[in-house]
């Protein structure tokens, strides 16, 4: 008695001798109750054999033990007892009883289940945000969550390594930093944040962001630090890609801004040269000298628009198409351009859908991607080609080198091209350049540098994302996802077909011209005037609202460059029709691709567009379609 412990003693059978009154008011009995019977009386069978069992094991044994066991009370709760037993002997050794002691520890078993539960909300919790916590004490001895040692690929059993050792897990750098700053926080309790990379036993590399603050005893003093780390891994990946998007961005611009600048000079050195070479007959020798002028100025206009397809300020004629189409006209002229000694397959999904895109500035995609496979493959290889339908969660962020993009993108249905070698790989320390325009790996005249710029510029422009996953020795793909759209394909023109818009020919109508560079404005006036037409050029869009009402009622065409100073093309043509009061045929002429905003304006009839630098039938054509109402 005295003793809020259960007690009991038992016969050499197991039946009942004696128990303490905490246990029979336990039960709701008196002690006396108890009395030559076993547990079968007042448990159910289940709990009442365990403990049974149990006893006369001990009995038989003599073995003493301790054991948890579950007991119901007179409510029938149930409550978990810790319990002792051991053998009664006489003093001749003869076995004489069992005694047992047990004591309620229902409460710190419920206090543990508890705990454990929370222990692995927070393991679960931890490995969600990808984010572990650490002890350090001031003699070294330290402690990691299950999280710590997954994020870095060790076995917990392994225990956590020592400070000195978390030295081949990092950097000699970052480890400096996170020594300097573990012993400022043991000196005098300063917290820290640090980012840093860690590196795990299979080589992978990783980010983590590391915060830690001073643990401290009862009087305040320092004896540890306790800490987290994140794997921010695809945080810095998202930071690296965001600033290689907007350095390529700023590339673009600047790209596209030269080129555009470039092409009003091409156009009056294009211009100026054709007129000359025209002036002259066939056979005279500064013909041919001129011929080579023109065909230098073409290969110049090329260089632009590849520029401008990377600045996505290339014009573009999308067209609903089935992407297998393309591949399948394609892959002849692919095998002979790859060579006998480079292996090509291709591979189109069942039931593909269609994509809204420049037919001619696809296969330009696939013929650049195939060339640079080529020239990774100077021994042979193989490289495959194909498209399948997909859901991409890139489409609409903008596109880089270096691999998926990760984040919260918008998940889409999409056609994906995908185009694979088995050639040399590109080094990760060039990785991120391999979309600038003019950056190229190749011996000089091998290459202009402009392949994977043109590609990057054409699938954006597009409304696509283009990856790259590559290794040194093991070759290179290219991961190219375009918008899914419905509707039927565009039906494709037949072999040889020519345009419908018939000779080149000019008229009497009278055009106003409205360009700001003069040089461009002098050549495309001479170039209207000698199919005809009589010309009225103005260097900008207060000159043409400055001209008189009867001039501008006379007029029956509108010829303007889309972006000048102080007011834009479309404008300017809008203006213009309030004037007189009626619609003016317009032809818009840019080295930009159309914005949406002219796009639509070109549905019109009476409206077109012309791309600088043009050559005279080109722009004479193109007059001609917009005055006739096409």
């Amino acid at each position: 008695q005295g003793t809020a412990d259960v007690v009991y003693v038992k016969d050499p059978d197991g039946k009942m001798l004696l128990i303490n009154d905490p246990a029979a008011r336990l039960l709701g009995r008196r002690a006396g109750d108890f009395v030559g019977l076993d547990e079968r009386a007042w448990f159910p069978p289940d709990l009442a054999d365990a403990i049974i069992a149990t006893d006369l094991r001990v009995l038989a044994t003599g073995e003493a033990v301790t054991v948890e066991e579950e007991v119901v009370d007179a409510s029938g709760g149930r409550h978990t007892f810790l319990s002792s037993k051991s053998r009664l002997r006489a003093a001749d050794g003869t076995t004489i009883g069992l005694l047992a002691v047990g004591r309620d520890i229902s409460e710190r078993k419920a206090m543990e289940e508890v705990l454990r539960a929370q222990q692995a909300e927070l393991t679960e919790a931890q490995h969600l945000a990808h984010m572990g916590s650490w002890t350090r004490s001031t003699d070294g001895v330290g402690t990691w969550s299950e999280e710590m040692f997954r994020m870095h690929g060790l076995d917990p059993r392994g225990g956590a390594p020592s400070f000195d050792e978390y030295a081949r897990y990092t950097s000699p750098a970052d480890f400096a930093r996170m020594r300097s700053a573990t012993e400022h926080c043991l000196q005098d309790g300063t917290a820290y944040e640090l980012e840093h990379e860690i590196r795990l036993p299979d080589g992978v590399v990783r980010y983590v962001r590391t915060r830690a603050s001073a643990m401290r005893d009862a009087d305040g003093r320092v004896v540890g630090v306790r800490g987290t780390q994140q794997d921010i891994s695809a945080e810095h990946e998202l930071e690296a890609r965001l600033r290689q998007a907007q350095r390529l961005e700023a590339v673009g611009q600047l790209a596209g801004g030269i080129a555009h600048d470039f092409n009003n000079l091409l156009a009056a050195i294009r211009g100026y040269t054709e007129l000359a070479r025209e002036a002259l007959p066939a056979d005279d020798p500064v013909a041919a000298d001129l011929e080579e002028a023109l065909r230098t100025a073409d290969r110049a206009a090329g260089l632009t628009r590849q520029l401008l397809a990377f600045s996505r300020r290339q014009p573009l004629h999308p067209e609903v198409i089935d992407p297998a189409d393309t591949v399948d006209a394609l892959a002849p002229m692919l095998r002979r351009l790859l060579g006998e000694h480079i292996e090509l397959t291709t591979a189109c999904g069942a039931d593909l859908g269609n994509v809204r895109v420049d037919p001619s500035r696809l296969e330009q995609v696939i013929v650049n991607l195939a060339v640079n496979a080529r020239d990774a493959m100077p021994e042979g290889g193989r490289l495959s080609i194909s498209l399948e339908n997909a859901i991409s969660d890139r489409l609409g962020e903008g596109e880089e080198a270096g691999g998926p993009r990760g984040g919260a993108g918008h998940r889409r249905p999409c056609v994906r091209l995908t185009v694979a070698d088995t050639g040399t790989g590109i080094d990760p320390a060039i990785m991120p350049r391999i979309f600038e325009p003019f950056f190229t790996t190749k011996d000089v005249g091998d290459g202009s540098g402009m392949g994977l710029a043109t590609v990057y510029g054409i699938v954006g422009a597009s409304g696509g994302t283009v990856t790259v996953a590559s290794e040194v020795g093991r070759g290179t793909t290219f991961t190219i996802d375009l918008p899914l759209v419905e509707g039927p394909a565009a039906a494709a023109l037949p072999d040889g077909r020519q345009d419908d818009a018939g000779s080149v020919v000019g008229g009497p109508e009278t055009i106003i011209l409205v360009e700001d560079e003069p040089s461009v404005r002098g050549i495309t006036a001479r170039m209207l005037r000698g199919f005809g037409y009589t010309v009225i050029d103005v260097g900008g869009p207060a000159e043409a609202l400055a001209l008189g009402d009867d001039v501008l009622r006379s007029a029956d065409l509108l010829v303007t460059d889309v972006v000048m100073p102080g007011m834009s093309g479309p404008r300017l043509a809008d203006l213009l029709r309030e004037r007189v009061g009626r619609p003016i045929a317009t032809v818009f002429a840019s080295g930009y691709a159309p914005d949406p905003t002219l796009a639509q304006r070109l549905e019109e009839p009476g409206t077109a567009f012309v791309s600088k630098p043009f050559d005279s039938p080109t722009l004479a054509m193109t007059v001609r379609q917009a005055l006739e109402g096409r």
